[in-house]
């Protein structure tokens, strides 16, 4: 485009472009039937010192919506920054889904301002639920507990039904329990554990066994304690009878010391006493904004050796690295390497430059050797693919192109029937696939000789490009003001956004407690209480829910977590900003490198000096912001719309799939799909 008043006739996307002002159709129409006047100095269509220099400023309310659009979405953005919350995407979080280090909890849960660190405790019915029940079901303690008529034999049936007692007296259940109890607590049995002893060591499997609690510090230990005694959850069958037997366990003569522990103190620990049992062997270190990674204590290395603790420690540390994955593992990714991107980034810069450069002078060797290489190598794979297809059993396709150079075409008597590829499919495979190829480079050879002319023009083009890169060195600059505007935007949105999406309100996901944890969470076919919607919650055992009790029927003891943030109509807007904002920039730098180049063209004979060249570029931007910015801003804003809704599409996808719902999910990847192609059409 070489100005409003160009000698050439408006364009189907000129008209396009002015859709926002239809009042400049009439006008365009009426300088088309002046534009058939001839190049002359002088007047309006004088082209000899570059583009027309009479302008004006065309689709002034697409460049106002744009700037009205900008000013609302930073009120909308500074006013979230109030109730937002950045720390809640970085920070830990504990197994209820409650935030390490802030005061104001979601569902009014408790505040851990003053515990900014999380550590991994025993889950203590992971590990001991099984021989507790058990020993609890067991023979010996089934006639204490009638003896004692604490329990009637259809409680105790109701109770124990689904538990198969392997000890048959007292003393070989108790024993049973204290080497359960040694396992997890002495330490030169707690070695075994972590090694796994031939099978999986509980440190690959860490939601599993551990507790996410917060703690003051990474190195949470103390000499004080908490004594806490095994109970099991209120939903268990046989909770009842373990209760009675606990409580009355001196009155029956038990030994419960293997289901007694000791947990660490609440000014380390701020739960109750059953999620703060540490286990032996285990130290922690912080390895990321209050994440603490598992480490191997020199007790425990004493009873392996060096090396499988170290194995160990990697173990322990990659189990958190995936623990800890989300919106804070990549925070935690890009400060870790932030130094190694910038070095990257220069170095393609370098090289993009360079290749500027050399591109003026090899650009016409390197296109023709690039096709001549192509049809080549075609022929290569055509003869390779053939020659496997006849290759006897003891041959070798190098020494065969050693030999002779050309294919050399065995047969089933040469082979003796002994081929490299003994199924005879695979050989016919291999020989059609090496007739394609061949056809395929016949066909690369036809287009280069059909499209020769078109080569050496776009060869031409390039050189264009290249001379005018090199006698207008300051037209450089643009994609690197481009670059930094880019950076700096993006920078400005995504710490705008977090506040934004960290504002995950109360109700988001049900505070409602669940029987089972498949109706909270769901199955393969069933989506959750907790999770059928995208982003998803999770779910956990709620022992202090007003529904978890005993006495009811049938306790709800699981409860639901939020998610670190949501995706709402604020989110959406501003998305799309971020998406119109990064290519109004992108359209910018094309309208003035195309404008600068306009001028270059007409001018590079007559005045090719450094100042001549930074004015050209001075001009081409003064043209672009002057005259041309509500029609880029109108071009960009349907690119951004587009943009905008395929991603929405994308969400849809996620939210059908936490939904369960397979056809949903299809289809809307499949439309976000399609919009990709269209995006690229626009483009």
């Amino acid at each position: 485009d070489l100005g409003s008043n160009s000698a050439f006739p408006p364009t189907r996307d000129k008209a396009a472009m002015s859709c926002c002002n239809p009042s400049k159709l009439k006008e365009e129409s009426e300088q088309a039937k002046n534009s058939s006047q001839p190049f002359a100095k002088g007047g309006d269509n004088d082209l000899s010192e570059g583009p027309v220099k009479k302008r004006r400023f065309t689709d002034i309310p697409c460049c106002l919506l744009f700037i009205a659009s900008i000013v609302f979405y930073f009120y909308c953005s500074f006013a979230g920054i109030s109730d937002g919350n950045v720390a809640k995407l970085v920070n830990p979080r504990d197994y209820s889904g409650d935030y390490c280090g802030i005061e104001e909890q979601w569902n009014e849960g408790q505040p851990l301002q003053e515990y900014p660190f999380m550590i991994y405790t025993l889950n203590l019915t992971e590990a001991f639920n099984t021989v507790a029940q058990t020993f609890v079901c067991s023979g010996p303690v089934e006639t204490r507990l009638k003896n004692a008529n604490l329990i009637t034999d259809s409680e105790f049936e109701a109770a124990c039904s689904s538990s198969t007692p392997t000890c048959t007296s007292l003393a070989s259940c108790t024993t049973a329990a204290e080497d359960m109890f040694a396992q997890y607590f002495d330490v030169t049995q707690v070695a075994k554990l972590l090694t796994g002893e031939g099978t999986t060591s509980i440190l690959t499997e860490m939601t599993k066994y551990f507790n996410q609690v917060c703690t003051t510090t990474c190195a949470a230990s103390s000499t004080s304690s908490r004594p806490v005694t095994y109970m099991p959850g209120v939903n268990e069958p046989w909770y009842g009878v373990w209760k009675k037997m606990i409580d009355g366990a001196s009155t029956l003569g038990l030994n419960t010391s293997a289901f007694s522990y000791d947990a660490l103190p609440h000014s380390l620990c701020p739960y109750e006493a059953e999620m703060c049992v540490p286990l032996p062997g285990l130290t922690f270190t912080e390895f990321y904004h209050g994440y603490c990674t598992v480490e191997v204590d020199i007790g425990v290395l004493t009873e392996i050796s060096e090396a499988v603790g170290d194995v160990l420690g990697e173990v322990a540390a990659s189990a958190v690295h995936e623990l800890s994955a989300g919106v804070s593992n990549a925070f935690g990714d890009v400060s870790d390497t932030y130094d190694v991107l910038i070095l990257t980034a220069f170095v393609a810069l370098v090289i993009g430059l360079a290749f500027l450069i050399l591109l003026r002078f090899f650009v016409k060797p390197v296109v023709w050797l690039s096709i001549l290489l192509v049809f080549l190598l075609l022929l290569v794979g055509g003869y390779v693919l053939y020659y496997y297809s006849q290759m006897c059993a003891d041959d070798s396709i190098v020494s065969a192109a050693s030999e002779a150079g050309l294919i050399s075409v065995t047969n089933n008597n040469t082979c003796g029937g002994l081929y490299h590829f003994e199924e005879e499919e695979t050989r016919n495979v291999l020989m059609y696939l090496g007739y394609v190829t061949f056809g395929l480079a016949g066909l690369w050879l036809l287009m280069v000789l059909c499209l020769c002319s078109r080569i050496r023009l776009a060869i031409a083009v390039n050189q264009v490009a290249a001379q005018f890169v090199y006698q207008t060195p300051h037209i450089v600059l643009v994609p690197l003001i481009q670059f930094l505007a880019a950076i700096l935007w993006s920078v400005l949105w995504l710490f705008l956004v977090a506040f934004l999406v960290s504002q995950v309100p109360d109700g988001y996901v049900p505070k409602d407690s669940y029987a089972t944890y498949a109706e909270a969470y769901g199955t393969d076919d069933t989506a959750g209480a907790c999770t059928d919607m995208y982003p998803s919650g999770s779910t956990y055992f709620d022992s202090s829910a007003a529904a978890c009790n005993a006495t009811l029927a049938e306790p709800r003891c699981w409860s639901c977590t939020p998610p670190r943030y949501m995706l709402d109509y604020r989110f959406w807007f501003s998305l799309l900003m971020f998406f119109w904002n990064n290519a109004l920039t992108v359209a910018a730098g094309q309208c003035t490198i195309a404008g600068a180049a306009g001028i270059w063209f007409f001018n590079k004979d007559k005045n090719s000096s450094r100042a001549k060249s930074f004015f050209s570029v001075c001009t081409a931007v003064k043209n672009c912001f002057l005259y041309h910015l509500g029609s880029l801003a109108f071009g960009s804003l349907i690119l951004a719309i587009v943009q905008t809704i395929k991603w929405f599409m994308y969400f849809l996808s996620k939210q059908a799939k936490a939904q369960k719902n397979k056809i949903m999910e299809v289809v809307a990847k499949a439309v976000a799909c399609c919009l990709w192609c269209f995006e690229k059409c626009i483009k």
